[in-house]
């Protein structure tokens, strides 16, 4: 019965228009490999019988184009779409030398073990992390195992890869106050390639495992979890939250879901349509619990689109009506015609690799601040752009291109806000090379809330490109976001990296930096346009703003002579 409802709900989504995947990068580290401890985590190394009727008919329908997750190339062949392929191809040149000073950033960490890895299905991507302490928790997608997680107790100095989760990806961390470790992330629970499953999965054993303990979703077409957690100390601390999109007989929906401390019922917080498509949601925590959604929708016939925004004021019981943030002009190059998939991609035309707009979000913990950040095409290339709300998300302002340098590619931002305040928005960037192909990851950090940006690059070496495999399908896939997270003296940094080689190929692989916050003592400036929320009071256990600068201060100096130390 469950099959065939599923089934049923697979041809009526053979409509959609949404996206689909494929993948690239790698390189050497200070991972190794362990046993992951009791209890086992769900989904190890996915083990389907070749061909499932049901994921066969899936593949072969346009839905299979239309959402995010990745298949993998052994999907296609099992069910006669697609040839082996070769064990080699040719690649773009070797990546461009370091350019100009590497600031703070240590050396780059490799955070996955990449044995096993095997062309094309080798890629991890779809970063994420989460501190608590020494121990740093950075989970991705696998395409050895669905999601793979790995963990640090040393700060980032060293990883080790603690396995598979779960058999399908796009994981998200967080970290509740009680120090546990929160992760949503999607689940294929008949094993047959299809993602039916929402999950929040916590781990009581710091970042060691993550059993399926909370499902906010089953039995449906699912997409692209996010997760946020309430660590304001107020009315809702504690709570847990997730939004997904979700697919109802064709037609896109943003959904959200408290899962904790109980599970709550499900809010539809955006219904879309055949020509609006709503994808790629986050969720965000405010000063005083406030709950924001941020998504972006959009057709997938015109380069137009937009980024949209809903608040609950009651720990996710009710929303307000969506305030649409701005307009926007999708990122992806019109030209690039070979990667066929909603959003489009970025060239150059040999080596194609999709792009989404999807906005990352943030709340300030010091003020009502709330921050978005996404990349669009802007004078015929893609920038970083940021926006602010200085109320809670009521209203919003464009602030200004994060970069300072406007030539070339930046694309798939993250934005972040430390505990006094700083902002710090990274993002790939293409500047070093004159073909507009290779990328470095930029990163950017505001004391003066977003009013000025300072940047830096974070990567020692760039990636290069070599994942693209023609059809079909168009293997153009880099994954669709990054990770990053601050904590009260450093930020940190997780992204998908193509440095390294093996089989003949790039090797896409997680890596990973850090740097300290600002020593300055102060904290974050006061702009007279910030409206105070007159309602309830929440997060009164914080630190204040100046205590909080000041203790990052001191804190990050004795960090910094540490961490050289571990890392150099």
């Amino acid at each position: 019965m469950r099959t065939c409802v599923r089934l049923g709900v697979l041809l009526a989504v053979a409509g959609v228009v949404l996206v689909s995947s494929a993948e690239t990068g790698a390189s050497p580290g200070t991972t190794e490999r362990v046993s992951v401890a009791t209890p086992t985590p769900i989904g190890a190394p996915v083990a389907r019988a070749a061909g499932s009727s049901e994921l066969c008919l899936f593949l072969a329908s346009p839905a299979a184009r239309n959402v995010t997750w990745r298949f993998r190339w052994e999907d296609y062949v099992s069910c006669g779409l697609a040839e082996p392929l070769p064990e080699a191809t040719a690649a773009l040149g070797p990546p461009p030398p370091p350019v100009g000073p590497l600031a703070a950033f240590g050396a780059d960490v490799r955070v996955n073990d990449p044995t096993g890895d095997v062309h094309p299905d080798e890629t991890q991507n779809n970063t994420t992390v989460a501190v608590k302490g020494d121990t740093v928790c950075v989970a991705y997608n696998d395409d050895v195992g669905g999601t793979g997680f790995a963990r640090s107790v040393d700060r980032g100095a060293t990883f080790a890869d603690r396995g598979p989760v779960s058999s399908r990806g796009d994981p998200v961390l967080a970290v509740g106050p009680d120090g546990h470790f929160a992760l949503a992330h999607m689940r294929d629970d008949d094993e047959n390639g299809i993602p039916d499953e929402i999950v929040v999965s916590i781990s009581e054993d710091d970042c060691q495992s993550f059993p399926p303990t909370h499902f906010a979703q089953q039995d449906a077409l699912v997409d692209k979890p996010w997760v946020a957690a309430d660590r304001t100390g107020g009315s809702y601390n504690g709570r847990i939250y997730t939004c997904w999109t979700e697919f109802e007989a064709g037609v896109p929906h943003i959904k959200f879901r408290r899962v904790i401390p109980f599970v709550a019922p499900i809010v539809d917080v955006r219904t879309g349509a055949a020509n609006n498509l709503v994808q790629g949601c986050q969720v965000a925590v405010g000063k005083d619990g406030e709950v924001f959604v941020a998504w972006e929708e959009g057709a997938d016939t015109s380069q137009a689109g937009s980024i949209w925004l809903r608040r609950s004021l009651d720990g996710g019981d009710t929303f307000q009506a969506a305030v649409k943030v701005s307009d926007l002009t999708h990122a992806a190059d019109p030209a690039i015609t070979n990667c066929v998939f909603f959003g489009g991609a970025l060239g150059p035309a040999a080596h194609p690799i999709r792009i989404q707009d999807f906005p990352s979000l943030a709340a300030s913990p010091v003020n009502d601040d709330v921050y978005l950040v996404w990349n669009e095409r802007r004078g015929g290339d893609t920038d970083i752009v940021f926006y602010r709300s200085v109320n809670d998300g009521g209203n919003w302002s464009f602030m200004r291109v994060v970069h300072d340098v406007v030539s070339r590619d930046q694309f798939m931002p993250a934005v972040a806000v430390a505990p006094d305040g700083t902002i710090k928005v990274q993002w790939y960037d293409r500047r070093n090379d004159p073909n507009n192909a290779q990328f470095d990851l930029y990163a950017a950090k505001s004391t003066n809330r977003g009013v000025a940006f300072q940047e830096e690059r974070v990567t020692d070496i760039a990636s290069g490109l070599d994942n693209f495999v023609p059809a079909p399908p168009p293997f153009c896939y880099m994954g669709d976001y990054n990770g990053l997270a601050a904590d009260f003296t450093e930020f940190f940094h997780v992204w998908g990296d193509n440095r390294d080689t093996a089989h003949g190929h790039l090797d896409p692989n997680v890596y990973f930096d850090w740097q300290p916050l600002p020593a300055a003592v102060g904290g974050i400036a006061e702009l007279p346009d910030v409206a105070s929320h007159s309602g309830r009071s929440g997060g009164d256990e914080a630190l204040p703003a100046a205590l909080a600068a000041a203790a990052a201060g001191v804190l990050a100096a004795g960090a910094w002579y540490a961490r050289r130390r571990w890392v150099r």
